[in-house]
C-alpha cells in the first residue's frame, strides 16, 4: 500500500510519499521545469537510477550529476562543485534537482538547491534508511565546516519525499543498520512501545522495518510540524547527537575507526540516556534494553580518557549550545523530553568515560 503525508511547515506543505510498490508513475511530476537534474552517487547511478528509468518518470533530456560519497565530502567545496556544474549545465530558478541518494547526499543536494540563484526546486528520494526516516523529513540542510558536523546550513523544505523501502536492499549491510538509531530515537523521545517493539525484533531486515519507517516518519514529521524552525520542542530529534556528532567527528578525523553517522548517533544515546539518568532522575531500563542491540549496530570502536579534551572540543562546536553553556536535548522519561537542558561540562566528561567503560568492558564481553 502506498502512503502520501503532509504536514504544514514553515508555511509550505511538506508532502512525504510512501512507497511499498515501485509505482512512480503519476507521483513524480517533473514537466513543469525547463530542465531537471539527478544528483546520484556511484552507488544509487548503478542500483536505483536504473528504476526510475524504468517507470518512466523522467524526461527525455535529462543531466545527470555525479556527487562525492562519504562524510568527508560533505563540504562547501563539494557545493561550489555542484553550483558551477548547475551553472555551466544552463540551470535556472524554474529548474529542479532530483537528489538520489542517501543522507549525505540529500544534505548536500538540498544545501546546494536551496542557495543556488536563491533557490532552485528540489525533491529528495532517499536510498538509504538513515535518509528515509530521518536526513529527508523536515527540511533541514546542510555541510560540514572546520570538521564540525552541519555546521553551514539552513531550513527550506524540498517540493517531495519519495520513500521507497526497497531500495534498502541494494545497500551493503552496515549502511543499512547505521539508520536504525534515529528509529530507535523517535521512540525513545515520542512512543516508548515503538522502541521496545524496535530492540525486540529477532533480525533487522527490510521486510522487517518497512511498518517501523512509516511509523518513523510519521513520528518526525509530526514534531517539525509543531517547530520547523527548532527553537523548542523540536530540539528533542537532537537526543543522542550532542556527543554522537563529536564522537562522529572525532572519529574520521583521529585516524580511529570513522564511525558511520547512526553508528555514533547509538553510542550517544547511550551516553545520553546515562546523563538523563544522573541528571533528571531516567530510569536506567531504556539504556538496559538499548544494550541488546548496540552490539549489532556499532562496529568494534573505542576511545580512551586521553581523547576526553578532543571530543570535548566538538561538544562545545555543537548549534544547541548557548554563549559557553552546553545544552542537549535529555529525558525525563521515555517521551517525555527536556529540549535544551543545560549540562556541565564536568557531566559530559563523565558521560564520555561512561562510554568509553561501556566500549572496552561491557560491549566486548
Amino acid at each position: 500500500m502506498n502512503f502520501t503525508l503532509m504536514g504544514d511547515e514553515m508555511k509550505q506543505r511538506e508532502k512525504i510519499v510512501f512507497m511499498e510498490t515501485a509505482d512512480f508513475s503519476g507521483r513524480v511530476d517533473l514537466k513543469r521545469y525547463d530542465r531537471v537534474f539527478v544528483l546520484v552517487d556511484e552507488n544509487t547511478q548503478d542500483y536505483c537510477y536504473p528504476l526510475l528509468q524504468q517507470q518512466g518518470v523522467l524526461p527525455d533530456q535529462v543531466l545527470m550529476i555525479t556527487g562525492p560519497q562519504g562524510e568527508p565530502m560533505k563540504t562547501l567545496t563539494s557545493a561550489t562543485a555542484l553550483w558551477e556544474t548547475l551553472t555551466e549545465k544552463g540551470a535556472t530558478r524554474n529548474s529542479c534537482l532530483l537528489v538520489l541518494g542517501g543522507g549525505l547526499l540529500c544534505d548536500l543536494g538540498a544545501f546546494t538547491a536551496s542557495l543556488f540563484k536563491r533557490g532552485m526546486d528540489f525533491m529528495l528520494i532517499p536510498t538509504t534508511l538513515l535518509a528515509q526516516v530521518d536526513a529527508s523529513i523536515g527540511g533541514k540542510n546542510g555541510v560540514n565546516f572546520s570538521h564540525i558536523k552541519n555546521h553551514i546550513g539552513c531550513f527550506r523544505l524540498p517540493e517531495q519525499v519519495l520513500i521507497h523501502p526497497a531500495f534498502l536492499s541494494t545497500l551493503p549491510r552496515r549502511i543499512f543498520l547505521s539508520g536504525i538509531s534515529e528509529m530507535l530515537k523517535h521512540g525513545l523521545i515520542a512512543d516508548y512501545g515503538y522502541f521496545q517493539s524496535l530492540v525486540s525484533l529477532p533480525e533487522f531486515t527490510p521486510e522487517a522495518l518497512t511498518p517501523f519507517i512509516f511509523s518513523s516518519v510519521q513520528i518526525k514529521l509530526k514534531i517539525t510540524k509543531v517547530d520547523p524552525k527548532e527553537k523548542n520542542y523540536r530540539k528533542a530529534l537532537n537526543f543522542g547527537h550532542s556527543i554522537g556528532h563529536a564522537l562522529e567527528s572525532w572519529s574520521n578525523e583521529a585516524g580511529k575507526t570513522a564511525l558511520l553517522h547512526g553508528e555514533a548517533v547509538a553510542l550517544g544515546l547511550l551516553a545520553e540516556l546515562w546523563l538523563s539518568g544522573q541528571c533528571l532522575g531516567m530510569s536506567p531500563e531504556p539504556a538496559a534494553e538499548l544494550k541488546r542491540v548496540l552490539p549489532r549496530l556499532v562496529p568494534d570502536f573505542s576511545f580512551s580518557p586521553s581523547d576526553l579534551d578532543a571530543l570535548l572540543w566538538y561538544v562545545f562546536q555543537d548549534k544547541k549550545n548557548v554563549a559557553d553553556d552546553i545544552y542537549m536535548a535529555l529525558l525525563k522519561n521515555p517521551e517525555e523530553t527536556v529540549p535544551a537542558f543545560r549540562v556541565e561540562k564536568e557531566w559530559v566528561s563523565k558521560a564520555f568515560l561512561y562510554l568509553s567503560h561501556y566500549l572496552t568492558t561491557e560491549k566486548k564481553g
